[in-house]
């Protein structure tokens, strides 16, 4: 497998706005209305706003992978009947665990943060896994690549900056998608990359396991969700 430089990534994600720029720009600014109004509410928020980053980062791969998509599919997949609850559970666990180690320290939040930094594209990508299971793939896929995955963020602090001269306008128009679209492009190139390397294995007929790296954690089909030390 090629693995792409953060440039090339930061290429691709600015290719696929210029391609699509409209329609991509319509979807992040619908989908951070959303997430504003949600967090504005906290106890909607589970309900409405994981959900919708769920159909922004299928919308967005679908566009990498050149397949047709609309806005529309935002909600059309991000509140699928059949996954709609999986996804809300795992979001929700993802906030529960991050909040509970910012507890200890602001330091070990931020790590958990970064770990669990896959969560969201699992539950929107694979989606038969199962909410807690999300957490440890993201766990063990992670490792390794946090720092990479910080490097990644830094590499927009210039573009933020941008953004807070201009009010916001240059976040809503040009750099919240990039930076979503990029990331969305590294979480991708990251499942991949743990796929063979054997850290992870998602089968067609929905086999999911944890492997060597998760080796303290039952294969993840097994019910232990009441096990939460490895969280």
């Amino acid at each position: 497998m090629m693995y792409s430089t953060r440039a090339e990534l930061k290429q691709q994600a600015k290719s696929l706005i210029s391609s699509h720029y409209w329609p991509v720009i319509g979807a992040t600014f619908l989908a951070l209305l959303i997430y504003q109004a949600a967090t504005s509410a906290f106890s909607l928020a589970s309900f409405f706003l994981f959900p919708i980053l769920c159909g922004l980062t299928l919308y967005y791969l679908a566009l990498a992978d050149g397949k047709e998509t609309t806005i529309g599919d935002l909600f059309n997949n991000g509140f699928d009947t059949a996954y709609y609850l999986r996804r809300v559970g795992g979001y929700a666990w993802m906030s529960l665990f991050i909040f509970l180690w910012s507890l200890l320290f602001v330091i070990p939040g931020i790590v958990k943060s970064f770990s669990y930094a896959l969560t969201p594209y699992i539950l929107a990508r694979y989606p038969k896994v199962k909410a807690q299971d999300a957490l440890k793939v993201s766990m063990a896929c992670m490792d390794g690549h946090r720092a990479e995955l910080f490097a990644l963020y830094l590499s927009f602090l210039g573009w933020g900056i941008l953004s807070s001269v201009t009010l916001g306008i240059v976040g809503i128009f040009f750099v919240m998608p990039y930076l979503l679209i990029t990331v969305t492009l590294w979480q991708r190139q990251v499942m991949e990359d743990a796929i063979m390397q054997g850290k992870f294995t998602y089968v067609e007929d929905n086999v999911i396991d944890g492997m060597a790296d998760v080796a303290s954690v039952p294969p993840l089909l097994q019910d232990d969700s009441s096990d939460q030390s490895n969280l």
